[in-house]
C-alpha cells in the first residue's frame, strides 16, 4: 500500500500531465539540449537535468569542461523486460539512483 506521501505524489503528477497539451507532452521527450528536458513555464516545469539514462549513467563533461569519465551500464531496457522480473526492474532503476546521487548530479 502506497504511503501518504507517494499519493500526493502521483495526484499531483496526474493534475500536471493532465494539464500538459500534447505538444507539451512531445517536447519532454526530444528535449532542449543534449542534457535538458524542455521546460513548461506556464505550469512551472523547469528543465532537468539528464544523465544518459535509462541504461546507465555518465557525465558528458567535468567542471573543467573535459568530455569522458567512466559511465555505468546496465542492459537495455528491452532486455530488463524480456526477464518478466519486476523486482529486478527495481533493482537496477535504485542503483541508478543511488549512482546518480553518488555522482553529484545536481537537478537545479
Amino acid at each position: 500500500m502506497k504511503s501518504d506521501t507517494n499519493q500526493d505524489v502521483d495526484a499531483r503528477v496526474e493534475e500536471i500531465l493532465a494539464q500538459l497539451t500534447l505538444k507539451e507532452k512531445v517536447s519532454l521527450l526530444a528535449g532542449r539540449d543534449t542534457w535538458h528536458t524542455v521546460p513548461v513555464t506556464r505550469l512551472g516545469i523547469p528543465p532537468v537535468p539528464m544523465t544518459d539514462g535509462p541504461h546507465g549513467v555518465r557525465l558528458a563533461v567535468d567542471e573543467s569542461g573535459r568530455k569522458g569519465g567512466t559511465a555505468t551500464s546496465f542492459p537495455t531496457g528491452v532486455s530488463i523486460a524480456s526477464s518478466w522480473d519486476i523486482e529486478l526492474v527495481e533493482r537496477v532503476g535504485n542503483a541508478l539512483a543511488e549512482e546518480t546521487l553518488a555522482r553529484a548530479v545536481v537537478f537545479s
